[in-house]
């Protein structure tokens, strides 16, 4: 990651340094997304992982911008629903804005080495549900983020981690812990509904206080977006 701290400026490499939290904990879990909007299932592999795992904190990295074709609404607006579904949990975690400073296209494993670069004594452990088991070959670098991290899956209820290949190359600690299937796309087509028909829906899986924002701001009433 060195070759890309030294592409950026010296107020920008402050910056990163300044969001990534310091911390007396060594074992810290990294929940990365897109949290567009974060929902039920989040706060519950934030819960699980916490508790099946040694984690002793939990850092949210909300993804600032996607590098593939994933239009994504305001960051500011997902960093604020993410303060409130991850705020009242009862682990040990913190929000980092850390992807907001970092160049773009930026991608997972950019983060992971900028963290480690300047905490290398930090036990990383990514935390993934078993449906990116299905395309996680596909990530940038995959083949080296062992070096950076551990993976910790944790079951999606419909989504079974059949490709054993994949797990073992990249070392991948399994938890049959199930999640239940909800997904923001399928929140983001409710919502689109809910804009339409003046209700809201009740199996949204996302907090009154989400919501409240989500209507005040119309984040997801444009059809573009969803």
């Amino acid at each position: 990651m060195q070759f890309l701290i030294k592409n950026i400026d010296t107020y920008t490499n402050h910056h990163i340094k300044k969001h990534i939290p310091h911390t007396n904990n060594n074992n810290i879990g990294i929940l990365c997304g897109s949290f567009d909007p974060p929902h039920l299932c989040h706060a519950l592999l934030a819960i699980s992982s916490s508790i099946l795992h040694n984690i002793q904190e939990l850092w949210i990295i909300p993804t600032y911008h996607h590098p593939g074709y994933k239009i994504l609404h305001s960051f500011s607006y997902r960093l604020k629903m993410c303060n409130i579904i991850f705020s009242k949990l009862h682990i040990k975690l913190k929000i980092i804005n850390i992807e907001k400073y970092l160049p773009i296209p930026n991608y997972t494993i950019y983060t992971l080495k900028i963290i480690k670069q300047y905490y290398p004594n930090l036990n990383l452990f990514l935390i993934i549900g078993s449906d990116l088991l299905f395309y996680i070959h596909t990530w940038h670098n995959i083949h080296i983020l062992h070096n950076f991290c551990k993976i910790i899956m944790i079951k999606r209820n419909t989504f079974h981690p059949n490709n054993l290949l994949i797990q073992i190359t990249l070392n991948i600690k399994y938890y049959n812990y199930k999640l239940p299937n909800i997904n923001s796309s399928n929140i983001r087509k409710l919502l689109k509904t809910m804009f339409i028909i003046k209700y809201i829906n009740k199996h949204l899986f996302i907090k009154n206080q989400v919501i409240k924002l989500i209507i005040r701001h119309k984040l997801y009433h444009n059809a573009d977006t969803i």
